[in-house]
Formats: C-alpha cells, sequence, structure tokens
C-alpha cells in the first residue's frame, strides 16, 4: 500500500493535508500548543513505522513534505485570527482605497477594494446600492468614498451570516457602504497584468450589447465564456440550479477542455501548413492561451484548478513523461491549498476537485455497467455515466451546502453537455468576427439567441414537473463521513460484485438514518437564544421547541436558519420579555432601559454574533 503511494505521491500528499485540517476544525478549542504536540507525536509514529518497514527514503520525505504542510495550515489560521482581531474598525468619514476588483450588479455595485488604516491594509468590501455609473474601474484604481464600516462577522452556525463567513474566509474583514452621490473614482494609467486582463475581460462583455439578442443570450454568453454572473436574473440562475447544471455559468474544466481542443484542432491545421513547425513552440503557445483566458475569466480558483492541471499535462508532454490523471489531480488540489489553505472551505474548490476526482474514478466503473452497441447509444451512455458519476460524488457538498438536491439532472446535463461547447465555438467565432467582419459576427450571436432561448424554454419546462428540486435535505459533517464510507464501499462492489460490500452498506445506511433521526428531533427540542447585531441596533431571535420570537424576519440567512430548526410559528414580542425568558451569561449585555417604537429594545452594537444554549 504505501509503496502504490510513493509512486503517487500527491494522492499521500493532499490526503494527509485533508486529514490534518479536517482534525484542526475539530479540535478548535484545543490550545495551538497542544496541537503541535499531537503532530509531532504523529509524525513521530509515522516516521518509526517507516523505519521498521524498511520503506525506501522517499516515505521520509514525504511525510517531512506533509508535516510542513499541516503547519503551513496553522500558520494561515494564526495569521487570519491575528489580523481580525488587531483590525479596529475605522470611524465614518471620507476614505481613499485601492480597487483590486469592480463588479456591476443589476442593483448595486461591489468594489473590493484595499485600505490603510492604522499603517495595516485591510482588504474592505465597498457596496453602493442603486448606484448607475457607467464608469468601469480596474485593478490599481482609486475609489474615494464617504463610507460607514463595520467588521465582518464570524459565527458558529453556517446559517448565520453565511456571506460574511465567505468574506473572512477571503481575508476580507471589513465592510463598508456610502450613498450613490458621494464616492469618485480616479483612474491609474500605470501597467499591471490583472488591470490588463480585466480591461480585455470588460471589452469581450460588452460585444454581446452591439447586437440585438436578448438580455438572457447576453447574460448566458458572459456566463459560459468569462464565468460572469453579475447581470444575470435571480430566476436565471435559479433554473440552472434547479436542473443541476450550475457548473455551465462557472468557468472551469469542461471550459478549458472544450479550450484545449480548440486550441489542438487549430494548430494541428497550423502544421499541415507549415510542416516545420516545433511541437514545443505548439505546447508552448497553448500554454500561454490557457493562462490568458485564466486571468481573463478572474483567476477564480475552479478555473485555475482546470488551468494548472492542463499545465501538468502539457508540462508532461514537453518531457515525454505519462500523464496519471488522479495523481495530477490531487498535485493541483494539493498546490492550491498549500498556497492558500482558505480554498478547503471555498464552494468552487471542493466541487470542482470532486467532480473531477468522480470523472477520472467512478465514472469507468459505471461506464462497465452497460456496453452500448451503436455510435449514439455510446454517447448518451458515456454522458449518463459522467453526470450520474459526478452528481453521486458531489451530492454531501450540495447537500452540506444548499440543503437540496436536483432530480432530474440527467435530463438537464443531456441537453447542455453538447449545447455548451457549441456556444462556447459561436461565442469565440462572435469575438473574432467582431474585429473583422460584424455581419459575421451578428449571425453567430443570432445562432446563439435562438439555441439559448429555446434549451431554455425546455430547461424550464422541465424544472416545472413535480419534485425537480427537492430542499430542506439538512446534512452535517458527520453524515459526509457516512456517505463517504457508502461511497467507497460502493466503489468496491463495483470492482468485485461481493454481495458482502452491498450488505454492509445497508447496515451502516440504517445506523445513519437512525441517527438522523435522533439528531433531528434533539434539534427540534433544542432552546437556542441568539443575538443578531443588524445596524446599530441588535435584534433578537428565540428558538423554542418549535416556534420562535423575533423582532426581524426579513433577512434571508435568518429565514434559512428557522427552516433548519423547524420554526414555523412565530410570535412578536418585545426583548423585554425575552430577557425575562432566559439568563443573560455575557455580563456586556445587560437588560435594556429604553425601548423603540416597537416596544423593542436598542443594545449597542455587538461585532460579534453570540449564541446561547439553554436548558431551562
Amino acid at each position: 500500500m504505501l509503496y502504490a503511494l510513493v509512486a503517487r505521491p500527491f494522492v499521500f500528499l493532499f490526503g494527509v493535508l485533508l486529514f490534518f485540517f479536517a482534525i484542526r476544525c475539530s479540535l478548535m478549542y484545543i490550545p495551538q500548543i497542544k496541537l503541535y504536540c499531537l503532530s509531532g507525536a504523529v509524525l513521530f509514529l509515522l516516521l518509526g513505522f517507516c523505519s521498521s518497514a524498511h520503506i525506501h527514503k522517499v516515505s521520509f520525505i514525504m511525510l517531512s513534505a506533509a508535516m510542513v504542510c499541516c503547519l503551513r495550515v496553522l500558520q494561515d489560521e494564526h495569521t487570519a485570527i491575528e489580523t481580525y482581531t488587531s483590525i479596529v474598525t475605522p470611524e465614518d468619514g471620507w476614505y481613499s482605497l485601492l480597487i483590486e476588483n469592480h463588479f456591476k450588479y443589476k442593483n448595486r455595485e461591489v468594489f473590493n477594494a484595499t485600505l490603510t488604516h492604522q499603517k495595516i491594509k485591510i482588504k474592505t468590501q465597498i457596496t453602493i446600492w442603486n448606484a448607475k455609473t457607467s464608469q468601469q474601474a480596474f485593478s490599481g484604481d482609486t475609489i474615494q468614498a464617504a463610507l460607514k464600516f463595520s467588521k465582518t462577522q464570524q459565527s458558529p452556525n453556517k446559517y448565520i451570516f453565511p456571506y460574511d463567513q465567505y468574506l473572512f474566509e477571503k481575508n476580507i474583514y471589513l465592510k463598508a457602504h456610502c450613498s450613490v452621490n458621494t464616492y469618485m473614482i480616479k483612474s491609474n494609467s500605470g501597467f499591471s497584468v490583472m488591470r490588463v486582463s480585466q480591461q480585455i475581460s470588460h471589452y469581450l462583455r460588452n460585444i454581446a450589447t452591439k447586437y440585438q439578442v436578448s438580455d438572457l443570450t447576453e447574460q448566458l454568453l458572459n456566463g459560459i465564456l468569462l464565468g460572469d454572473k453579475t447581470s444575470m436574473d435571480k430566476e436565471t440562475k435559479e433554473a440552472f440550479r434547479t436542473g443541476g447544471i450550475s457548473h455551465i455559468l462557472a468557468v472551469s474544466g469542461m471550459h478549458l477542455g472544450i479550450l484545449y481542443m480548440l486550441l489542438s484542432f487549430l494548430f494541428s491545421q497550423v502544421r499541415k501548413l507549415f510542416k516545420g513547425l516545433s511541437r514545443r513552440l505548439e505546447i508552448t503557445m497553448t500554454f500561454t492561451f490557457i493562462w490568458m483566458f485564466t486571468l481573463v475569466t478572474g483567476m477564480g480558483v475552479a478555473v485555475c484548478r482546470a488551468a494548472l492541471m492542463l499545465s501538468i499535462y502539457l508540462l508532461g508532454k514537453i518531457l515525454r513523461r505519462q500523464n496519471h490523471s488522479l495523481n495530477t489531480l490531487f498535485a493541483t488540489a494539493f498546490f492550491l491549498a498549500f498556497y492558500d489553505p482558505s480554498h478547503f472551505k471555498d464552494i468552487g474548490y471542493q466541487l470542482s476537485c470532486l467532480a473531477m476526482l468522480g470523472i477520472f474514478w467512478l465514472s469507468k466503473y459505471f461506464s462497465l455497467l452497460y456496453i452500448p452497441v451503436n455510435r449514439w447509444s455510446q454517447y448518451f451512455w458515456q454522458v449518463v455515466s459522467v453526470s450520474f458519476s459526478v452528481q453521486l460524488i458531489i451530492l454531501p457538498v450540495c447537500l452540506y451546502h444548499f440543503s437540496s438536491a436536483p432530480t432530474y439532472f440527467l435530463l438537464s446535463n443531456l441537453m447542455w453537455a453538447p449545447l455548451t461547447p457549441i456556444l462556447m465555438v459561436l461565442g469565440i467565432l462572435a469575438w473574432i468576427g467582431d474585429f473583422i467582419a460584424p455581419p459575421f459576427a451578428d449571425l453567430m450571436m443570432q445562432i446563439c439567441d435562438w439555441l439559448i432561448n429555446k434549451s431554455m424554454f425546455l430547461l424550464n419546462q422541465i424544472n416545472t414537473w413535480p419534485h425537480a428540486l427537492i430542499e430542506n435535505l439538512w446534512f452535517e459533517l458527520e453524515d459526509g463521513i457516512a456517505f463517504g464510507m457508502l461511497f467507497l464501499l460502493f466503489k468496491i462492489y463495483l470492482q468485485t460484485r461481493n454481495r458482502s460490500y452491498m450488505a454492509t452498506q445497508v447496515l451502516i445506511l440504517v445506523v445513519v438514518m437512525s441517527h438522523q433521526y435522533y439528531r433531528e428531533n434533539q434539534i427540534y427540542k433544542t432552546k437556542k437564544f441568539v443575538i443578531y447585531p443588524k445596524g446599530q441596533s441588535t435584534a433578537y431571535l428565540v428558538l423554542q421547541k418549535g416556534q420562535g420570537y423575533t423582532t426581524d424576519l426579513k433577512i434571508a440567512p435568518l429565514e434559512t436558519y428557522l427552516k433548519r430548526n423547524y420554526i414555523s410559528t412565530l410570535t412578536l414580542v418585545s426583548n423585554l420579555e425575552i430577557l425575562q425568558l432566559f439568563p443573560i451569561k455575557n455580563e456586556s449585555i445587560k437588560e435594556p432601559d429604553c425601548l423603540d417604537k416597537t416596544g423593542c429594545a436598542q443594545l449597542p452594537h455587538s461585532e460579534t454574533l453570540q449564541i446561547w444554549h439553554s436548558d431551562e
């Protein structure tokens, strides 16, 4: 077993790193020094085992590298917490920030920028509601605005402040808001790779607006080609989520794979004209185009994973080495996680890596369940086996983050899987035609418009079928571990066809369902007292045996939190009544002496979310 891992070192390295990260998350309350001692003890035992087993010295190098990676996780976490705690929320006023990204949504504009405050550089997200400015900012520009700041909230519960938690994992520790007429953007004439790539992306996004196509076509082409969903309607995103094809709108391995095939075909034709074309030059140019596309699409973690995998594959072709798909996948996952351990919590990272694992590892076993007899059935079965394998392996992540699962994903994938490369080719031809032949570009756009409208009509029809999206499927971490065990046993069953593995799966499934019933029953009975900061006041939410009391229910995360705790009956009461129900365990929060017009207390704004569990 160890010799097989040495032959595929990145499978081993990523496995150790992931295992350590899982332990670190489960031992959050153990002091750092104890965790360092625990890590050292585990490494000592592993090294002793390798020495006694006379394993090659490569094993020692691999274990040492794994330990370095584990320390990297600790170092990143320690740096993030230290930076967050050292930040003092700036007072409201005029500030100048250096822009990194600028996103234009339908009802707001968002700037990711860097604020220098008290000699500390702090990543900040600025939100301007109902902004109608036509100016587009790029990396390196400066925004001057009258801002109101607040720190991102940290919550131990994933259903409360999920977006704040996402910002914190992206090292964005401050949020700021300003009105429409209280900011100005100063352009910078300097050069940077990110600035040029953002300018190219902005130009390509506006090409579709030159032609008479529907807003839906413009939105989907920008989503498929550039991964830009800022202008996309909520209904369109929901339609793709219900159909189980949200990956179509996120530039990832499928899109880069299509681009790589297009480049390979183009260079094969060029090679016929110029027979002296160097193979290394062709690979180098392909490598350059892939990373240029990655930069233009925003360097998302999913597209970076795909670009890195293709880079390793191309490097193997230059060195005339055989590529092992699983080792290449784990190598990219390892490098990305080592560069930024917060990627472990990134949904795009999780879905991208697991989807590729399903394609490389699981789909080949599904494809053996049926042998097609002709070309069309072969294509059909290939799409079915790949789609089912990917959907099966990413199911735990979808349930954990979204608490829902699509039902008719196979039909949606059968329709959109062949359509996506066609739309990509037509869109790229339209980009090229916009430079040299606008009538040709208009023709390409009209074809895209017809295909997209017909396909969206069929997708919406499928989504209207009964139970197209099963919601309120509450999935926790222990369920994911059990699902992994079931998945591994199922994979072994497909290999061996031994029915004992199937019986073991049934037994584990019974145990898991019993545990879920007990857990959900306990959640239903649990009393929770939640202080939810909102603006300069504090809203209260009390959950008690299936009933809730709250001062405000207009915030989407709270609605999800209520559903998770099986709250269906809500009664509005004053904060003084709530304070009489439960004892306050935090001395900094005292009984308020003033009430607002609704009878709800106004308390000082709290920077951190506080949750108490009461057994009384």
